[in-house]
């Protein structure tokens, strides 16, 4: 069963994104923040994390960021509600597997997560 990590603030996000791709088979983990996140990725080593781009109290730039300065190859897919150029070329730049605008389609993300773990 693969394993996805949702980094996200917003917890009924997070519950409602855990329970959907539970049922679809998938070994779901979910953390609000940078600090839970990296952490899992250590100590869990997902086939995938789906991280929240803006967060409350961090930015999803920053945890990406440190996902590679640590050697982590995990692939990355990127939620946010803002598709600013900027940012996107910053978090292309760090090695990102997607990039979905929100509010989310499901359908989309079901898709896209699927193509990427039957990538790797």
């Amino acid at each position: 069963m693969k394993k996805i990590l949702f980094i996200e603030d917003e917890e009924g996000q997070r519950d409602y994104l855990e329970l959907y791709f539970k049922r679809r088979n998938y070994n779901v983990l979910t953390c609000p923040d940078r600090e839970s996140g990296l952490q899992l990725i250590k100590e869990t080593s997902p086939d995938l994390v789906i991280l929240d781009l803006v967060m409350e109290k961090m930015s999803g730039l920053d945890v990406l960021s440190q996902m590679r300065k640590s050697g982590s190859k995990v692939p990355v897919i990127v939620l946010s509600g803002k598709n600013e150029d900027e940012i996107m070329g910053e978090v292309q730049k760090l090695g990102i597997s997607a990039f979905l605008p929100k509010p989310l389609r499901l359908e989309d993300l079901e898709k896209c997560i699927s193509g990427i773990l039957t990538d790797s």
